[in-house]
């Protein structure tokens, strides 16, 4: 991925500087731009790499939540887990869900779409509203469900996680 790139879908335009988004939509209200930590760097190109080996070029919600649940050992994962989604369950109901085509070309820097967007916004304004260093993949799990007309956050709803509930888990576990 490059380490500075302008991507526009539909009337957004996002500058991705080194995994930290500075974004340009008059609409939307300010948030600070906090920058991602490693996981979630690593998130996000996982996603980015599901949307392209599914067709799809642009990065939904279903692609950040799977790959925040691709591995069963991180804390989104264990989050969910305790608060009893079975994330094994949740996995294979996203990539039923998710469209299945050709796999796509590399993407010289990710697009995402509107809603996958306001995750990353919701992501940012989690880790500004608990005075976090970073942008984890905990508060892109919370971006998530904060963009609650989401189909990955109906299904994270659906499986009694709700974003109360998620922060109340989170505060239970052990960093």
């Amino acid at each position: 991925m490059s380490t500075s790139s302008i991507v526009v879908y539909g009337i957004v335009v996002v500058a991705i500087v080194g995994m930290q988004v500075i974004r340009f939509w008059p609409r939307m209200k300010s948030v600070p731009d906090i920058p991602f930590t490693e996981d979630a760097r690593t998130t996000l190109e996982r996603a980015a790499e599901e949307a392209r080996l599914r067709g799809t070029a642009p990065i939904s919600p279903d692609h950040i939540l799977l790959a925040l649940v691709s591995d069963p050992s991180s804390r989104p994962a264990q989050l969910l887990t305790q608060v009893g989604v079975d994330v094994t369950r949740l996995q294979a109901q996203l990539r039923t869900g998710l469209s299945s085509g050709d796999p796509g070309p590399e993407q010289i820097a990710p697009v995402y779409t509107a809603r996958a967007y306001r995750v990353l916004e919701g992501a940012l304004s989690e880790a500004a509203s608990t005075q976090s260093p970073g942008t984890n993949s905990e508060k892109l799990l919370a971006g998530i469900l904060r963009e609650q007309r989401s189909r990955a956050a109906r299904m994270l709803r659906d499986n009694g996680a709700t974003l109360v509930v998620v922060r109340n888990a989170s505060a239970r576990l052990s960093p």
